[in-house]
């Protein structure tokens, strides 16, 4: 379906269902590279705790559909910091 076949009330509609804040989504997405690498480079969770602590604030309740992803991203990353900080190693076998 294409946007010009809808009419205009069904385009305000569409418009008005809240969607998806895509800096949280890069949040989530980069707390989860964080939590991956953290125990061996400390730099990727502070880098991004420090993203999603700052464009948290880009989060609009009227705009967007919830809050999650930030916190996802914000859990990921503390967590790369924790294990960086114990030494811990996963062990590959």
């Amino acid at each position: 379906m294409m946007e010009e076949d809808l009419t205009p009330e069904e385009q305000e509609y569409l418009n008005s269902i809240p969607k998806q804040n895509h800096l949280g989504i890069l949040a989530m997405f980069f707390g989860g590279l964080g939590f991956a690498f953290g125990s061996f480079y400390i730099s990727i969770p502070i880098a991004a705790f420090l993203y999603s602590i700052i464009t948290f604030r880009t989060f609009d309740r009227r705009k967007h559909d919830n809050p999650w992803p930030f916190f996802v991203g914000i859990t990921l990353s503390m967590i790369g910091i924790i294990l960086y900080l114990v030494q811990y190693t996963p062990t590959l076998s």
